[in-house]
């Protein structure tokens, strides 16, 4: 609910108490989609706006003591700083939030996948995320009226006193959530005064302490007025909405986090389970069939007693079991005579001994082993605490990301946004080219190079293979590589592409040189496409 229309009223309130008259130093991003605006007070001289575009997860939050990191820091709108904040609004019917400057306004669009931070004044337009269309949401974006108080927030009042659906009320009040609608619905039924009912519901949205929670039915973080109908019973309060949307980002990136090191787990032991379960059965197999040093005992013992009936060079000799009275074929060797092969077999029966107790010992300890990562299997999904994940993952020997992340730093690449949603990574030069393709990408990513000419290797990172890659971003991850070739001042240029697994290479080729397996073929233009743009942070 932090992102919902009133709360975001509410952000703007408490923003203009905090920073209105302040001056904006500097903007810049040190990771993906989050831009800083520094903010310094004479009692806070590390104070920063931290503004999201994370479609998940967008936001306006202060941060009191935040510093910016030495490297991978790119500056954006510099021209347009220093300003002073003259003012932070809403736009009355629309997620918008509008910072108006010294230097012009900046407008926070939460628009889901488009969500962006656009800068504007009488002169220019520019924009923290690159979008072909920024022209027409700017369009949009002056359309709206804009307010800096509740007291200038139109609230109907006779929309929900019938009780309609939840489509049929939007329809009414464009910025009803569902939470509201719900908690509206709710106090209906105990009171007929719908006028009542929704000005206090959104008061209570703008003015009430806030809680936060984990809501075990929705299967995430939740944040309402402590006045509405909450049926956890473990919940911090907040009396503004800093300090709870703080909160809740600290405990979303502790839950992402925990999340991401339980799937980490989940692979590594079904992995070792699969593992297991093959090596269990075999040395079952192996047990079930016995042991066979009595046999090859019995062998060197008739060898033995044979001695006078064969002769060196023999392959295979029958001899009658005095045991049971049966003839058996035994094999010879032939480059033995026929006390070494007596000896042979007597040898044999040593080491089958110790085999086969090797065997069953190893058996018992893969069985414990794999009732352990049975029972660890079913208890991950219940683990909530981070560190006793982090003690899982040590005892079983998993690595960090710390190699990976300093083998990735040590490529030299650009890396490219496709229709907002794809990466592409492009090598600049051979050792990168292939660092890129032998190490970073992935089994199924697929890869692209000008075909017959010197070139960079491209990547176009495939995260789901469930999901197909439309025809369209395969010709743009072809254009880059055709655009940082010798090809690219060429009308049209052939690129070949292939998924990664199809790419071999060996010791004894050049930097840069690999082999295909299978190959298709693209004719394209060499150019950076249409709604592709660098990465915000710079490799």
């Amino acid at each position: 609910m932090f992102k919902d229309y009133h709360y975001l009223l509410r952000c703007v309130l408490e923003l203009n108490i905090e920073l209105r008259g302040q001056l904006i130093i500097e903007a810049f991003s040190q990771e993906r989609d989050i831009i800083c605006f520094h903010v310094p007070d004479s009692q806070n001289e590390n104070k920063h706006l931290l503004i999201s575009c994370n479609p998940q997860l967008p936001y306006l939050y202060i941060r009191k003591n935040f510093r910016k990191a030495k490297k991978n820091a790119v500056n954006f709108f510099k021209k347009y700083l220093p300003a002073k904040i003259n003012d932070i609004r809403i736009s009355d019917s629309d997620r918008i939030v509008n910072i108006s400057t010294s230097s012009g306004d900046f407008f926070i669009t939460i628009r889901g996948s488009k969500t962006n931070l656009i800068f504007t004044n009488s002169y220019e337009l520019d924009s923290f995320l690159k979008s072909e269309n920024i022209g027409s949401i700017y369009k949009e974006i002056i359309a709206n009226n804009y307010i800096t108080s509740a007291e200038e927030l139109e609230i109907p009042v006779n929309i929900i006193s019938t009780q309609p659906e939840f489509r049929e009320a939007r329809k009414n009040i464009p910025y009803l959530s569902r939470k509201l609608y719900n908690e509206i619905q709710a106090r209906f039924t105990k009171n007929v005064y719908a006028e009542n009912i929704i000005s206090e519901c959104i008061r209570d949205i703008l003015e009430s302490d806030i809680a936060v929670f984990y809501n075990e039915d929705s299967d995430q973080w939740d944040f309402v007025p402590v006045t509405f109908n909450i049926s956890e019973k473990d919940y911090e309060i907040f009396q503004n909405y800093n300090s709870a949307l703080g909160f809740l980002i600290s405990n979303i990136f502790k839950s992402d986090k925990l999340q991401a090191l339980k799937k980490i787990l989940r692979i590594k032991v079904t992995k070792e389970i699969e593992g297991l379960s093959s090596k269990l059965n075999k040395l079952k197999e192996r047990l079930d069939n016995g042991s066979k040093e009595d046999l090859y005992y019995k062998y060197g013992n008739l060898i033995i007693n044979n001695l006078h009936d064969l002769k060196s060079g023999m392959g295979s000799i029958i001899l009658n079991d005095y045991s049971t009275g049966k003839n058996i074929e035994i094999q010879l060797d032939q480059k033995l005579n026929p006390a070494e092969n007596a000896n042979k077999y007597f040898e044999k029966a040593k080491d089958e001994k110790k085999n086969y107790a090797h065997s069953q010992e190893l058996y018992n300890l893969s069985r414990d082993k794999f009732d352990f990562l049975s029972r660890l299997s079913e208890e991950i999904d219940c683990i909530s605490d981070l560190d006793q994940l982090l003690n899982i993952k040590k005892r079983l020997n998993i690595k960090t990301d710390s190699m990976k992340n300093k083998m990735e730093l040590s490529i030299s690449y650009y890396e490219y946004i496709v229709d907002d949603k794809f990466h592409v990574f492009v090598g600049k030069d051979s050792k990168s080219n292939d660092l890129l393709t032998t190490r970073f990408a992935k089994q199924n990513d697929y890869w692209f190079h000008a075909r017959g000419l010197p070139g960079s290797h491209v990547v176009l990172r495939v995260d789901n293979t469930k999901e197909g890659v439309p025809k369209n971003v395969l010709i743009k991850a072809a254009s880059l590589a055709a655009f940082y070739s010798k090809a690219k001042t060429a009308g049209l240029s052939p690129v070949s592409y292939t998924l990664k697994k199809f790419v071999r290479k060996n010791k004894n080729m050049n930097p840069g040189q690999v082999l295909l397996m299978k190959e298709n073929v693209l004719l394209v233009k060499p150019e950076i496409p249409k709604n592709t743009r660098l990465a915000d942070e710079v490799k």
